[in-house]
């Protein structure tokens, strides 16, 4: 998978442009999305989408500015133009580094994870992702907090972790991350229950028996 441009190696070792990638990209989210909403005769669909530091097109991470300079933030306006005469489907694309989505009387949040900090310390990315949650929650409360970013598939309660499509690779080593397979975090959410039935959906292309 790519990488972007955001270390002058990746320049050498991508597969693809980061402009190649998304029109690579851009068909198979469209005809994904078209799936579910077909197969599953969904009535309503929500897509999050939160910009990350891998789709930067600037060499230092953006803060205020960091949807302006995104590769990301481009690619879910194009996936978004491409439905919107379907009503059934709704993007919740904003400037911000943070989205929040209400789902029955619960509200989550989503964010790429880049603001955790996290050097590989005692305890894990647990310790500073629960110290990060109370601050999210000063300027807005949720009830789950959803982070990518570091490469690892953990349940901390009020706060999720997702794993990583590209697996396990040069920059997960970096942070010490534990190896794991290329899989995905699910969850569903109990209308009187909240956060419940947490599982991984792998997504590698090994066969199984």
């Amino acid at each position: 998978l790519n990488t972007a441009y955001i270390h002058p190696e990746l320049v050498e070792s991508n597969p693809l442009s980061p402009v190649e990638a998304i029109r690579w990209l851009l068909p198979l989210l469209r005809d994904g999305i078209a799936t579910l909403l077909d197969t599953l005769r969904l009535e309503h669909l929500v897509v999050v989408c939160s910009h990350g530091n891998h789709g930067r097109t600037t060499e230092k991470r953006r803060i205020s500015t960091g949807y302006a300079n995104s590769f990301d933030w481009l690619m879910y306006h194009s996936l978004a133009d491409e439905f919107r005469r379907d009503g059934r489907i709704r993007f919740e694309i904003t400037a911000s580094n943070h989205q929040y989505v209400q789902v029955y009387d619960q509200t989550i949040h989503f964010h790429h994870g880049d603001e955790v900090k996290y050097q590989g310390g005692i305890g894990g990315l647990g310790i500073p992702l629960l110290k990060a949650v109370p601050m999210w929650d000063r300027v807005k409360a949720a009830d789950v907090h959803c982070i990518g970013h570091w490469h690892q598939l953990r349940d901390y309660g009020r706060a999720v972790v997702n794993g990583s499509l590209i697996g396990y690779n040069a920059f997960a080593q970096s942070i010490r991350a534990e190896f794991e397979p290329p899989m995905q975090m699910m969850f569903y959410m109990d209308s009187k229950r909240g956060k419940a039935m947490t599982t991984a959906l792998w997504v590698d292309d090994r066969e199984t028996a």
